[in-house]
């Protein structure tokens, strides 16, 4: 069952774009199969809409072009653009509609998220495009080296989001941010514009973009294609330019933040855990004693008693 989410998104979620802030909000999504035929004609949304379809192909028709989507593949339909979707065998497509720029006054009006091929006072909650946003545009079909990440991560994100509760949703909006940030550096890549500035300003350009990533599974492929390098390149370049490597640098600014998030009694260590990338407690909890010599429980107790002295 499909249900919105009125849970305001939280500062922990602002992310930096091309120029400027930028802040994912799923309204929802859904993962259940479609077992006939069906079509949505004529549709112009204000926010965007971003589908990975499984078990079967879609058609599309977008902006007067047409568009086969192959099982198994993602295509992103942006705000205001008339599109026309649909299976002539039904699929099973696993979809989120989301906001990037988030507003709260959409919410107070009824018809914000109206599907109709005009948008008459819809056009005040109209959200950026790729361009304004990422400073590149992205093509409707996601390119084949992102698909296999799109596939494994829409569901990922739809399943979280439908978890429930405020942790479900910024992990949700973080892995989605995450999942957008692969199409448009391969996007960036491919149009030949990471610029060739300096390592060390690409290096910490990259940095930036991962301190607000630090809660999903932002792993060093993540890391070194923000930069615009090959893993094998940029574990190389990094070491060369901070004497240390990208795991270790995510792992530290990981267990930073964790300890920054155990001052506050009100959140279970668990979800502590994974506030910084942490699901599994065990492994928060071994990984935080190899590094800090104490369980997070106990460091917890310990800043405790330290505040009380003060």
């Amino acid at each position: 069952m499909t249900r919105e989410a009125h849970i305001p998104p939280v500062p922990i979620l602002l992310m930096r774009a091309a120029d400027g802030p930028y802040c994912p909000y799923i309204h929802c999504g859904d993962d259940r199969p479609r077992q006939h035929p069906w079509s949505m004609p004529q549709r112009r949304l204000t926010h965007w809409l971003l589908v990975t379809s499984l078990e079967g192909e879609e058609r599309l028709r977008v902006a007067g072009v047409d568009v086969r989507v192959p099982s198994g593949s993602s295509y992103l339909i942006q705000p205001g653009v008339l599109a026309d979707i649909g299976s002539a065998t039904g699929n099973r497509p696993v979809w989120l509609h989301f906001d990037l720029m988030y507003d709260a006054k959409r919410a107070q009006h009824p018809d914000s998220g109206g599907y109709r091929d005009h948008l008459g006072e819809r056009a005040a909650f109209m959200q950026a495009d790729a361009m304004t946003v990422f400073g590149i545009e992205l093509a409707v079909l996601a390119p084949k080296a992102v698909q296999p990440l799109l596939r494994a991560g829409v569901i990922d994100v739809v399943r979280t989001w439908q978890g429930g509760g405020p942790l479900a949703q910024v992990q949700a909006a973080h892995r989605l941010s995450g999942l957008l940030l692969n199409w448009v550096a391969h996007a960036w890549r491919s149009e030949g514009m990471v610029p060739a500035t300096a390592p060390a300003a690409r290096i910490a350009r990259a940095e930036a973009l991962a301190r607000g990533q630090l809660g999903t599974d932002f792993d060093v492929d993540d890391f070194a294609a923000a930069a615009g390098y090959s893993r094998s390149r940029f574990c190389a370049v990094y070491q060369q330019v901070r004497g240390a490597s990208p795991g270790r640098w995510l792992r530290d600014e990981r267990l930073l933040l964790a300890e920054e998030l155990l001052v506050r009694p009100e959140l279970p260590v668990a979800s502590v855990g994974a506030m910084v990338g942490y699901p599994d407690p065990t492994v928060f909890g071994r990984v935080f004693r190899a590094h800090r010599g104490v369980t997070p429980g106990e460091w917890r107790r310990t800043a405790a008693r330290d505040r009380t002295k003060e």
